[in-house]
């Protein structure tokens, strides 16, 4: 996005927003937005879905990147993308209009994205496919012309080796003009350490069930107050990565049932001290530093205290809380610093099936890791085919031209061309040649068989190419 946004005209004023600046870069851009001094916005995902964000509403023309990902394929990959669809777009920041692009999803996929992101039947989907005489490529993907372009590794699926390596590295060859090579090296090694990997995000029922307990029974007095998840203490604790964690949080809030809503994640933990003047003076004209000292006691000189619990407390969103606490810093009255990065969300209701909710999400994960290890092997499959196909032609090629060398001797009378070799070779009938007697090359690739008939047919004298 850095690179895009670079790109653009100077005349246009422009902005960014994504997870690699500081809080004091993201509320300036922001400020800038409300007033209206930003045509051309660039943002992630996961700020996209900021509740401060989404409370601006200044926004006609949504373009989007990588809509394979509103299809499930961003599954533990990024799981924000499954958040985005038309109740969000429509619904929260009143958009009638989003373009979503992409160069290389199927047209299933397409039809994934328009019925269950966007929420409109297919048929009144506008599909726009154009071909173009002059590509303006990003500085990202344009690193010049390749004669040889080489994969040293195996691609996990399919798609991945169309959309990703197709684009940004097979697709660098070529360009010119002139002819390229691609080349993927393989192994079965390789192949059996992917399939251990696509196991990795794998969890049990046990799991499922402790994960969804620390969820819900820790917000059974708290309804509709902000909840936290720690990320590293809770991956230990469940054996689970974070990317799972989030994943099934967000099927909780896309479920039509929707029993919880995700919120903009951020470090709980805020240790706080006080210079100018003491605690309990500057609590009398803060209500906030008023409830950190009732709840929390110092300890070696300073406060520690848990963001969600000071903000329910005071009624107030946890955005809201950070906002106070800098507007103090920067009236020199305080310094904190923020620790334990975590997932934030507030619980809407509690699942009555707790039981059948356990067993529906373990088998939704054990479905989407079955179909990552079956494109993995079809993946396998199809270079191991292509690899062994091209191998068993090149060892044929000598015995193939030896062949038809002794064909051409034996029907020095006859006038053949090379298309007619081929056929005969492959025991194919043709109106000027009937006879169906060989047939000993049929699963050779019928163009192999036309180039070694030609080169040997220019090596019999007295045989004239036709």
């Amino acid at each position: 996005m850095v690179d895009q946004l670079k790109k653009l005209p100077h005349v246009i004023q422009d902005g960014l927003i994504w997870d690699n600046q500081t809080s004091e870069e993201a509320s300036q851009t922001m400020q800038q937005l409300v007033e209206g001094n930003i045509k051309v916005l660039f943002v992630s995902p996961e700020r996209f879905l900021n509740a401060g964000f989404l409370s601006v509403r200044v926004y006609h023309l949504w373009w989007m990147k990588l809509i394979a990902f509103l299809s499930g394929e961003s599954h533990n990959f990024g799981p924000f993308y499954l958040r985005l669809g038309a109740s969000l777009l429509r619904g929260k920041l009143n958009v009638d209009c989003v373009l979503a692009m992409t160069a290389t999803t199927t047209l299933k996929t397409l039809q994934v994205v328009a019925t269950v992101a966007f929420g409109i039947s297919y048929s009144s989907f506008y599909f726009i496919l154009f071909f173009v005489s002059l590509v303006i490529e990003s500085s990202f993907l344009n690193t010049g012309f390749r004669q040889q372009v080489i994969h040293y590794s195996l691609p996990e699926n399919l798609e991945e080796y169309v959309q990703i390596m197709l684009m940004q590295e097979t697709g660098r060859a070529g360009r010119d003009g002139r002819l390229s090579y691609c080349h993927l090296l393989f192994d079965e090694t390789t192949y059996f350490k992917l399939c251990s990997f696509m196991y990795s995000d794998a969890i049990d029922e046990y799991s499922v069930n402790k994960f969804l307990h620390q969820i819900f029974n820790s917000a059974t007095q708290s309804s509709g107050k902000i909840c936290s998840l720690v990320k590293d203490s809770a991956s230990q604790k469940f054996d689970m990565k974070e990317e799972v964690m989030l994943t099934i949080l967000t099927y909780f809030e896309l479920d039509e049932m929707q029993y919880l809503r995700l919120l903009h994640q951020l470090s709980v933990t805020c240790t706080l001290y006080f210079h100018k003047i003491s605690p309990s003076l500057l609590a009398g004209k803060d209500i906030l530093v008023t409830e950190i000292l009732k709840k929390f006691a110092i300890k070696q000189g300073h406060y520690t205290c848990g963001i969600p619990s000071v903000a329910n407390s005071l009624g107030i969103t946890a955005i809201d809380m950070l906002n106070r606490l800098q507007n103090l810093k920067s009236k020199g009255e305080i310094t904190y610093e923020l620790t334990g990065p975590a997932f934030c969300y507030t619980v809407l209701k509690n699942p009555e099936g707790f039981c059948s909710l356990v067993v529906q999400i373990t088998r939704w994960l054990s479905e989407v890791e079955i179909c990552k290890v079956h494109k993995l092997d079809e993946m396998f499959n199809a270079v191991s085919f292509a690899a062994k196909h091209a191998r068993n032609q090149r060892m044929l090629r000598p015995f193939l031209r030896a062949d038809i060398k002794i064909f051409l001797q034996s029907n020095s009378h006859v006038k053949f061309n090379p298309r007619a070799v081929a056929r005969i070779m492959q025991g194919i009938s043709s109106p000027a040649y009937p006879s169906a007697v060989w047939g000993r090359y049929s699963k050779i690739d019928f163009p192999v068989v036309i180039e070694a008939a030609t080169a040997e047919l220019m090596n019999v004298t007295g045989k004239d190419v036709l």
